[in-house]
Formats: C-alpha cells, structure tokens, sequence
C-alpha cells in the first residue's frame, strides 16, 4: 500500500544521492531485475543469438583501410573514432 508522502518530493530522501535514496538498490532496475523483469527477455536474447548467428554465417568482417587505432578508456575500452567495418558477403562453393 502506498504512503500519504508518495506523491510529494521531499529533498531529504536524496540528500546523498539518488542511488542511495531506496534500500534495494535493484528497485533502480526496472525490466532488468527482481519481480519486475521483463517477460519477453528470454525470448529477445534467443533472437538476438540467432541473428547473430546468422549474419555470421553469411558475412566475413575486416577492418577498413582507413580504420585508425585510438583506443578511448570511458567505462569500458573504446575506439575513439569508431571502428569502420567492411562486410563481404560469403561465397558458398
């Protein structure tokens, strides 16, 4: 059951951030985590594999010529520019 102050903002509750304002930190989740997960995620992860799968049976990749290597660290290691990528479709004999 909802409070009486669920529709009023009150500063105190985020005083130290936002993360911090719920004691579950999941509840930030809201279709990823806990009982609130999406229910078509399964099926979504599965059609993503299998279009993975099949591009790669149908396409070899390489770099592009003009590719220029300037990896970038934000969270995760990036190229700075992007990564060009040539697709060639695949000749099956």
């Amino acid at each position: 059951m909802l409070g009486k102050t669920t529709n009023e903002f009150r500063p105190e509750e985020v005083r130290h951030g936002i993360s911090r304002a719920s004691k579950d930190s999941p509840a930030f989740f809201p279709f990823g985590w806990g009982p609130r997960i999406c229910v078509g995620q399964n099926f979504a992860l599965i059609e993503a594999k299998l279009a993975l799968s099949n591009i790669l049976q149908h396409f070899s990749f390489r770099l592009s010529s003009s590719y220029t290597h300037a990896p970038f660290p934000v969270s995760t290691l990036q190229p700075e520019y992007g990564a060009q990528i040539v697709l060639s479709k695949l000749t099956i004999a």
